[in-house]
């Protein structure tokens, strides 16, 4: 079992994390839900391999899937979030 420490969820059964907005110089962007990815392939997965959420969920904080909604890139290897 492993709880995310945002939604306070088991990441191994629950669909969707909550929408954790992405702040960029004091402006809040909608994080982009799995399979809405722009930039990122996901090989038509329903389930993401890294967090475990569901197609159409919210991606846990901190998972190495999550597209920018910014920029493009992968989230945690961008530099737009400020908080």
């Amino acid at each position: 079992m492993s709880i995310c420490s945002y939604c306070l969820r088991d990441m191994n059964i629950e669909k969707t994390c909550v929408k954790i907005p992405i702040i960029h110089n004091r402006i809040k962007y909608e994080p982009i839900k799995f399979g809405n990815e722009k930039n990122i392939s996901r090989n038509n997965r329903n389930i993401c391999i890294d967090c475990g959420i569901d197609k159409g969920g919210y991606h846990h904080p901190g998972c190495p899937s999550e597209e920018c909604p910014i920029c493009g890139k992968l989230l945690r290897n961008c530099n737009c979030i400020d908080e």
